[in-house]
């Protein structure tokens, strides 16, 4: 009666383990089959077939590498974008600050400072010295160039005056000097019968530094332009 009773029991708890598991496919049964128990069981994908594999949750494998592969070119993308925004801010505070970036992003807008050393020289090389006659003859041509057969004019000689001083000091310049500070004036003033002097005074060295002047006669008016030439020792 007892052992009735224990193979009873046995049968009902393989009927109970049949109803909520679900019953086994026999061994005849095809893929199609076994993967869509197999889902149904709740079973570990790592069982399926590679057919399965590739068919299981609607979409194949290479449609995954494909959102894969778009997901990171979406992803470089905004990393591009997001590099193009940063260098453009930099150039906006660049043209603000007005200085230049350097190759680490920062300013580096100043220059080397060249060191020289002393030549101990006190005085002029021979044939770089400052030729009285030479100065005149460079302001005689400028003036006979730019003044020569021109009206006196105030608007325009006020400023003409200017730009031939500076003519005057860079000719002075490229003739053939060194080692020496140049300062170069031009005066023009209306003839009209009055009587005009000009003086100067310098503190310098008599034997080395010089000045010379020249008066330019036009139709109204008179020029001077003068020189003044400082070596440096």
């Amino acid at each position: 009666m007892e052992g009735q009773l224990s193979a009873d029991n046995l049968k009902a708890h393989d009927a109970h383990l049949k109803g909520s598991v679900g019953i086994q496919p026999e061994r005849g049964a095809d893929s199609s089959t076994k993967s869509s128990l197999t889902h149904k069981m709740g079973l570990p994908s790592n069982k399926l077939s590679l057919k399965d594999r590739l068919t299981l949750g609607g979409h194949s494998l290479t449609e995954d590498k494909k959102s894969d592969a778009g997901s990171g070119s979406r992803l470089s993308t905004s990393m591009n974008k997001t590099r193009f925004s940063r260098l453009r801010t930099k150039l906006k505070i660049q043209g603000l600050l007005g200085g230049t970036l350097s190759k680490a992003g920062s300013e580096s807008g100043h220059k080397p400072i060249k060191s020289l050393e002393n030549t101990y020289k006190v005085e002029p090389e021979d044939g770089k010295q400052f030729s009285i006659s030479k100065a005149e003859q460079i302001m005689t041509n400028v003036f006979d160039a730019y003044l020569k057969g021109r009206q006196y004019d105030a608007k325009r000689f006020r400023l003409l005056s200017k730009s031939l001083a500076d003519m005057i000091k860079e000719r002075m310049k490229l003739s053939g000097i060194a080692r020496y500070k140049i300062v170069a004036t031009v005066l023009i003033v209306e003839d009209c019968g009055q009587s005009v002097r000009l003086g100067s005074r310098s503190l310098w060295d008599t034997e080395h530094d010089n000045h010379a002047t020249v008066v330019f006669k036009g139709d109204g008016f008179e020029a001077v332009g003068s020189i003044f030439a400082t070596f440096f020792a």
